[in-house]
């Protein structure tokens, strides 16, 4: 448990430091040394990019750990960019939907309308089961 809190913090360190490069580079190495010689016996890195970084971490190797940052923060980018997109576009097609639900027509004789010339306020709305917005006879985008 002390290992696990000491390897991510001195990953966090490094990866957060904002250190001039040689005080990184430096830094990480020994940080590498200081893994290697408190891993307990048996210990199993976790599984994915937390398992990569470590492994990094216990081999040494800065400039893969670095290749290795540079690439999640890209992966991350495209990630972020992609979920923007589909909002965006989701967005667009509610705004299509709405604006041709506008431009059909009014049918005087369809259920959901209310009468001519009746206030439209919940006071006022009829309350029979038959004009339930829940009622299966009445449609979801009806209201009377």
């Amino acid at each position: 448990m002390l290992y696990e809190i000491m390897v991510r913090d001195c990953l966090r360190t490094f990866t957060r430091g904002g250190m001039p490069e040689e005080v990184a580079r430096e830094f990480f190495h020994r940080a590498s040394v200081a893994a290697l010689r408190r891993r307990p016996e048996g210990h199993r890195r976790p599984a994915g990019p937390e398992g990569i970084r470590r492994s990094l971490l216990e081999e040494g190797a800065y400039g893969k750990y670095r290749a290795f940052q540079t690439a999640n923060r890209a992966r991350r980018a495209v990630r972020s960019t992609v979920r923007t997109g589909r909002r965006r576009l989701g967005a667009q097609v509610r705004d299509q939907q709405y604006r041709r639900a506008l431009r059909r027509p009014v049918d005087p004789f369809s259920r959901c309308s209310p009468p001519t010339g009746t206030a439209v306020s919940p006071a006022t709305r009829p309350r029979s089961p038959r004009s339930s917005p829940n009622s299966p006879r009445t449609s979801a985008r009806c209201g009377w």
